[in-house]
């Protein structure tokens, strides 16, 4: 049998949270039907939060065996539904004895993206412009069992859309840190010492530093940030030791990501409501209930150095304040759907790519949840404050041998 293959073009969301290059080309085989797109991250607060909307992209794979694909990806007509063509809806389902009962939280409204503030797609193979998506403005609560419905008004086609919201418990109202969802280590009552000088080999010595988190139940993969702040400032050259010069002192950000979707220890499985109910939802059994990762004060030095200019033919110098960290969690959905995508990247050889996972029933991408949680405050310990002065691969940053705090 003669099997014709088509090329299908569909947008994949590249998730703010946890970011990955996306693939723009899917292969579909056989007849033409109705393929939806959906991307959506939704984050659940406890009630007491306040509340930021939701955007879910909606769209359509197309599929025309006798117009280029790439001139159809050009053509806004053939990515977005019309503005009266979708009717979608956010359910929370709960169980009230035996049955289970779906409780509308918001229907969605079609906005374009830049009066939300995301300005046009990026030029490439897909129109920029216009740039429409779906805004929901819910309180999703913690641990939700959430249903996105999707009804095509000209079609009569339904598509539910199932996903566990992530249950991290209560919030600490000291700051955005969920009791058992937390930063473990590194302590913030010591310095961070990533590098210290060894006397005897006269060398300095680059020291791993372990950051661990409790995980939140039901989350799956996740990304560490560093939030790293410093100050800039101008001094008088003419002068000695360079004194700062007064009112010319900024407060600076760098956001380093040395690891992005870590995978945590568990597996997943399909799990309904109830021991009877309808396995519609994917749950994650955790393994040891905690994850970590270690990072080398080299990696730390490099990426300054990577990100910050030289001060060796200016008057710019800076100082060290602090640094922050941050771990954003994704359900198990997220994760499941990047590890395909990854097996997919694989393989070679093959006439098709195998199946790439996807939560949405007889289409594409993905819709679950997120949550972060962050610690503030990290010092560094004296050591680390001589190297990036004196040390090779930051002496030319202009770092002064203390912190300005």
């Amino acid at each position: 049998m003669y099997l014709k293959r088509w090329s299908v073009l569909a947008l994949l969301l590249c998730f703010g949270l946890l970011t990955n290059s996306c693939d723009n080309e899917v292969d579909v085989v056989g007849d033409w039907k109705e393929v939806p797109v959906v991307y959506g991250v939704i984050n659940p607060l406890p009630l007491f939060e306040p509340m930021e909307p939701h955007y879910i992209r909606i769209e359509k794979a197309f599929l025309d065996p006798r117009t280029d694909a790439f001139q159809i990806a050009q053509r806004p007509d053939s990515l977005y539904y019309g503005p009266f063509d979708l009717e979608v809806i956010l359910f929370q389902q709960s169980l009230q004895g035996s049955q289970v009962i779906s409780t509308a939280l918001d229907t969605l409204e079609r906005v374009s993206a830049v009066d939300e503030g995301f300005g046009d797609r990026e030029e490439g193979i897909f129109a920029a412009s216009p740039n429409y998506i779906y805004k929901s403005d819910a309180v999703v609560p913690v641990g939700a069992y959430l249903m996105l419905k999707v009804k095509n008004l000209s079609s009569g086609k339904e598509y539910d859309i199932y996903t566990k919201a992530i249950q991290a418990g209560d919030l600490d109202l000291t700051g955005q840190t969920f009791r058992n969802f937390r930063v473990n280590t590194p302590s913030t009552s010591l310095g961070v010492k990533w590098v210290n000088y060894d006397q005897g080999s006269q060398d300095w010595i680059f020291r791993d530093i372990n950051f661990n988190w409790a995980t939140p139940t039901d989350a799956a993969v996740y990304d560490l940030s560093l939030d790293i702040h410093y100050y800039e400032f101008e001094v008088d050259e003419s002068q000695t030791g360079e004194p700062e010069i007064a009112g010319t002192r900024v407060l600076k950000t760098l956001t380093w990501t040395p690891f992005r979707s870590i995978m945590a220890s568990g597996s997943s499985e399909p799990k309904g409501l109830c021991s009877a109910c309808p396995a519609t939802y994917e749950r994650f059994v955790e393994g040891d209930g905690s994850v970590a990762q270690e990072i080398n004060g080299e990696n730390f030095f490099r990426y300054l150095a990577s990100n910050l200019s030289s001060t060796t033919d200016n008057n710019i110098r800076r100082c060290f304040s602090h640094f922050d960290v941050q771990v954003d969690a994704a359900g198990v959905d997220l994760a499941n759907y990047l590890k395909a995508n990854a097996a997919n990247q694989t393989l070679v050889g093959g006439l098709f790519p195998a199946e790439p996972y996807t939560n949405v029933p007889d289409g594409y991408g993905i819709f679950t949840t997120k949550m972060f949680t962050n610690k503030k405050g990290y010092d560094l310990d004296d050591e680390v404050l001589e190297y990036l002065k004196f040390g090779e691969i930051t002496r030319d940053l202009g770092f002064r041998d203390y912190s300005c705090n």
